[in-house]
């Protein structure tokens, strides 16, 4: 099923590179470090269906809309999924820096922002494994959304639904093994 292959995907990531700058007022940062602060805790407490809360709404209703489901069908299932595939995972640590954002301008209207993301995990039968990247924060209206975009696919949702961040450049994750 479409939801399922995206479940994992969506919620952890990376991010763009930079377009026109902007400035993060600190009502936006506020919001931001909120929708931060809640996602990494339901990470931490393993709450799937509140980690789906910080996907872009377009995404999820053209998810349901290819799927033939409800949104909230589609929030369920990416829940389960998700849930799923942590079952071997633990996640030892995971951090999003938010001191030193730069706020950037997609298309002359979409703000965006580049969390530098941290994660180590422990993957039964793989190892531990430390994770870089930058998570991309959009704002939608006053709400901020949380997005990976590292894999082909990630990218392709992404800039079919918001073609305002197509030029912009994604630089990959980074991905170590830890003893």
């Amino acid at each position: 099923m479409a939801i399922a292959a995206l479940a994992a995907v969506l919620a952890l990531g990376v991010a763009p590179a930079s377009a026109a700058s902007c400035k993060l007022t600190s009502a936006d940062r506020q919001v931001l470090n909120a929708t931060i602060k809640d996602f990494s805790t339901a990470l931490r407490l393993g709450d799937y269906e509140r980690i789906q809360r910080v996907i872009p709404r377009r995404i999820i209703r053209k998810m349901a809309a290819d799927a033939g489901a409800t949104p909230a069908a589609v929030i369920n299932e990416l829940a389960r999924v998700m849930a799923r595939g942590m079952q071997r995972i633990e996640v030892e640590a995971f951090n999003m820096e938010t001191k030193n954002l730069t706020c950037d301008i997609a298309g002359g209207a979409m703000k965006y922002v580049q969390v530098p993301t941290e994660m180590i995990v422990n993957v039964q039968g793989v190892g531990r494994h430390s994770m870089t990247s930058h998570t991309l924060a959009l704002l939608e209206g006053e709400t901020w959304y949380l997005l990976r975009v590292s894999e082909p696919q990630e990218l392709l949702t992404l800039t079919d639904l918001y073609p305002e961040l197509a030029a912009v450049e994604f630089p990959p994750a980074k991905m170590t093994r830890l003893q």
